[in-house]
């Protein structure tokens, strides 16, 4: 819908978010619009039905939130229009390099190619970058605006020389983790997700050296924020179910990478740059995936092993979890408890090929540049660990450790593992 030369577009969680013509055409962009053929949350609809949300969604949630964090700041005369306008491409850009089911996929390409992406950042993160400065398309749209791709990327990954807004766009408290948790505990039907957040928005601040501050009198809601975050993580982002699903779906694309060759040429962090370069980027989308699975079940050449995983995905019959800790600890957790299950598994005749292993840990209270500081009422600054007693008991990490086997072997897995604790 066209207003006096702006677009609304309606939204879920804050009714008509209204748009410029040159965000609308960023909008416009193949590259943008394929985030609406993505899922934000992967494969939570297994167990969540109402999660169909798309990152299409979310990326015009944390645009909106960030245009409402940037007027403020500009009323007060803290960002200039340029800065302002600048920090509303970059949060609307933010999420523009995930690829097929989100998070899913990431887990092949971050266990594959581990020490080329491991340097800080996220495959998802690494590619939206290279979107912006190497996708023709979208590249020539932000030049024609009157901005520096360099530029957008410099406020992604906090090297931009004005360091007053990247703390915005990534730090403990951002507009991303705003939007999200209330966007995925509304479509999940969880209460979890619920925070204060325009309570939240009214107090926030940027210090003079960037970092990210609210008043005293948002402390409140910032804790209900650290909160949800802890009750999301746990009931919905690693969830036991969805995670198994997850490992599953990386594991098939793996073996479609070995049988198909538009895979095997893309099952590269090169074979994606180029994808971006010449743009066909724009149709890998959850679509895509979901026809290359079924073109195999329709080949009678292709191997019967990916067949059969293909069928108990699509089927629901994934991956059993038979060893599962998941807990909230004060300080990172490092044991060798996997490795001695699988090694297990693998004495009792569990094919190794059917073992599927996740072992992670989420730190929720960021760094001494990405924790939220509080402004009391005498104008000290302060860590939001010492104004507010909750959250200095919360705990740090949320580690998770679990051991899954194909349906087909579960009930001898749980055989052994009862058989070495007895």
């Amino acid at each position: 819908m066209a207003v006096t030369g702006r677009f609304r577009v309606y939204d879920v969680l804050y009714g008509f978010i209204e748009l410029s013509k040159d965000e609308a055409r960023l909008i416009d962009t193949s590259v943008f619009q394929r985030l609406r053929r993505i899922k934000q949350l992967s494969l939570a609809n297994l167990v969540y039905p109402g999660a169909e949300h798309t990152r299409f969604a979310h990326s015009l949630g944390v645009y909106w939130l960030a245009s409402k964090v940037v007027s403020r700041l500009v009323e007060s005369g803290f960002v200039n229009e340029d800065e302002a306008a600048l920090f509303r491409i970059a949060a609307l850009l933010h999420d523009i390099g995930h690829l097929p089911y989100s998070h899913a996929i990431e887990f092949y390409y971050h266990s594959k190619f581990r020490e080329q992406i491991n340097d800080g950042f996220k495959l998802h993160e690494k590619l939206g970058h290279a979107m912006i400065l190497l996708c023709d398309e979208l590249r020539e749209v932000i030049v024609s605006l009157g901005y520096d791709p360099k530029e957008v990327v410099a406020l992604l990954t906090g090297t931009h020389r004005d360091i007053k807004l990247t703390s915005l766009i990534s730090s403990d408290l951002d507009v991303d983790r705003l939007d999200y948790l209330p966007r995925d505990a509304h479509h999940t039907g969880v209460a979890y997700g619920l925070i204060d957040r325009e309570r939240i928005l009214d107090t926030l601040t940027i210090l003079d050296d960037g970092r990210v501050a609210v008043d005293e009198k948002g402390v409140q809601a910032v804790e209900s924020f650290y909160v949800a975050r802890l009750h999301m993580y746990q009931a919905v982002y690693y969830h036991k179910t969805i995670s198994g699903y997850e490992l599953y779906l990386a594991k098939i694309y793996e073996e479609l990478a070995e049988y198909d060759p538009e895979i095997s040429f893309l099952a590269s962090p090169q074979g994606l740059e180029k994808a971006i370069k010449d743009s066909t980027i724009s149709l890998i989308d959850d679509y895509w995936l979901y026809s290359k699975m079924l073109q195999v079940l329709r080949d009678a050449n292709a191997p019967n092993r990916v067949k059969k995983r293909i069928q108990n995905f699509l089927s629901r019959r994934g991956p059993k979890a038979i060893y599962n800790v998941s807990l909230f600890t004060h300080n990172p957790r490092r044991t060798e408890d996997v490795k001695q299950v699988v090694d297990m598994l693998i004495d009792c005749n569990v094919d190794a090929d059917s073992i599927l292993v996740l072992e992670t840990t989420i730190k929720f209270l960021g760094t001494e540049d990405e924790i939220v500081y509080v402004r009391t009422r005498t104008g000290d600054i302060v860590p939001i660990t010492e104004a507010s007693q909750l959250i200095s008991s919360l705990p740090r990490y949320y580690h998770v450790e679990r051991v899954y086997v194909e349906r087909e072997y579960a009930d001898k897995a749980l055989k052994c593992i009862k058989k070495s604790n007895a």
